[in-house]
């Protein structure tokens, strides 16, 4: 795997979207603005609420970001070697734009992110889980080939 910096992680990411006609859009401030459902900006999607909702977004209908976040639901648990309470979400986004049969199993969003993973991240092998709502489909580990 590549050792990069924050930065250089961030940059190779965005990169890599853009690369597959995504627009970047710019994070969103920590203390939302016109919104008070929450005290700070806490998921990658928070900017992008109103164009899930149906709004056409000005840059089109893919989309990547790095989001700054803020986390305070396991702020006990902070400062172990898995948990923190600022940080940057990464996200690639489509807005109604993939066909329906790969949006509802979500085979695209799926193949960029392994792309990026063993393309520019080099990775060889990794874990993933599954997820359909709250039930685990698949836990396993297996090799980029």
């Amino acid at each position: 795997m590549r050792n990069l910096s924050y930065i250089e992680l961030k940059e190779e990411y965005i990169n890599f979207f853009e690369a597959k006609n995504h627009a970047e859009i710019p994070s969103a401030p920590l203390v939302p603005e016109d919104d008070a459902s929450v005290l700070f900006v806490n998921a990658g999607m928070f900017p992008l609420v109103p164009f899930l909702k149906g709004e056409k977004h000005p840059l089109g209908n893919r989309l990547t970001n790095s989001q700054r976040c803020i986390r305070t639901g396991d702020i006990d648990e902070v400062g172990d070697t898995s948990h923190c309470t600022a940080f940057d979400m990464l996200g690639n986004w489509s807005l109604n734009d993939y066909f329906k049969k790969e949006a509802m199993i979500g085979l695209i969003l799926i193949k960029y992110m392994l792309l990026f993973l063993k393309e520019r991240m080099e990775y060889q092998r990794m874990k993933y889980q599954l997820m359909l709502g709250k039930t685990y489909l698949k836990n396993m580990i297996f090799k980029l080939k």
